[in-house]
């Protein structure tokens, strides 16, 4: 099972500043990957995957048939996750966020330090680890951050940020080994 199709178009990213590797996704796999950034529900891009509105295999588990779409394009990408898929894609410009104002007060520094942390990929606990806090301050402070954007999820949450311009355009390659990153 592929999600290539014969003769479907594929889409090119830019090439990578630091190894000049050029990530591609299927028209199909960008379809899924917007709906991901957008904040989709799994179960709903499942429905329309069973609907036949985007050209991606079908899974034989039907019901999978989304959360199967959506870890072949993290895979495409790279990525450990969906935020980091998201953020991987922004940053080679497969998916151009919207031009959106940033919130009046501004992005406080912690909390873009731990949303930019998300964005390269790590989880939740890393994160705290990495920031020195405990699990339940880092999920307080994306939540906070989420409320603070009008989003739902973290995939969503990272689109936003690259939207208004708190992340940095080029950090850490998606191509380098993400243990090597992750240190």
């Amino acid at each position: 099972m592929t999600l290539t199709q014969p003769g479907q178009a594929m889409l090119k990213g830019l090439p990578c500043p630091d190894c000049a590797i050029t990530l591609t996704l299927t028209h199909g796999q960008h379809l899924v990957l917007t709906e991901v950034a957008h904040g989709t529900p799994t179960e709903r891009i499942t429905q329309r995957l069973r609907a036949g509105q985007n050209a991606v295999r079908t899974s034989t588990d039907r019901d999978r048939a989304g959360a199967d779409a959506i870890r072949d394009v993290v895979q495409a990408l790279g990525a450990t996750g969906r935020p980091h898929a998201v953020d991987v894609a922004c940053r080679t410009k497969l998916l151009v966020p919207p031009r959106l104002r940033p919130p009046e007060d501004g992005i406080p520094e912690p909390l873009r330090r731990t949303a930019e942390l998300l964005a390269d990929g790590l989880e939740v606990r890393p994160i705290a680890r990495k920031l020195g806090l405990a699990v339940e301050t880092v999920n307080a402070r994306l939540k906070r951050l989420r409320k603070a954007l009008g989003v739902e999820n973290s995939p969503n949450l990272i689109f936003c940020l690259h939207a208004i311009g708190e992340l940095p355009v080029h950090h850490p390659c998606p191509c380098r080994p993400r243990r090597a990153r992750n240190r």
